[in-house]
């Protein structure tokens, strides 16, 4: 079985602002938190049992191992850039772009493995 549950979390904001007439400023930011848990076993064996003719679970999914998988991503993204907008002579249009952008993650994860000893036993008896 596996089980995996996510929870996301995302901000963004926005802003644009003319600063002088044709030139405006544009800058966003967002902000995610992730969390992550997933879980999964079922190790189980499927055979023939000592003594017996049909196959049947020898291990079954509760006496296996089984896994856990928890990790958190904060990410955070920054773009500013401002635009320069303006027509000359009525047919001539100049625009000019200049900007920036910052990223950075955060990964963390831990993975804790849980096992369970299963101990076989045949015993023999002679007559």
């Amino acid at each position: 079985d596996r089980n995996i549950i996510t929870d996301l979390t995302r901000m963004n904001s926005y802003v644009k602002a003319e600063i002088i007439k044709g030139l405006t400023f544009n800058a966003d930011f967002t902000y995610a938190i992730e969390n992550k848990t997933m879980r999964w076993d079922d190790f189980s064996v499927y055979a023939r049992n000592w003594g017996s003719t049909t196959p049947s679970y020898i291990v079954s999914k509760s006496a296996s191992a089984a896994f856990r998988d928890m990790s958190k991503r904060n990410t955070w993204t920054l773009n500013a850039y401002m635009n320069y907008a303006k027509t000359l002579a009525k047919h001539h249009n100049l625009n000019v772009m200049a900007g920036a952008n910052a990223e950075e993650t955060d990964h963390r994860s831990s993975r804790r493995p849980r096992t369970m000893t299963v101990c076989f036993f045949a015993t023999a008896l002679i007559m």
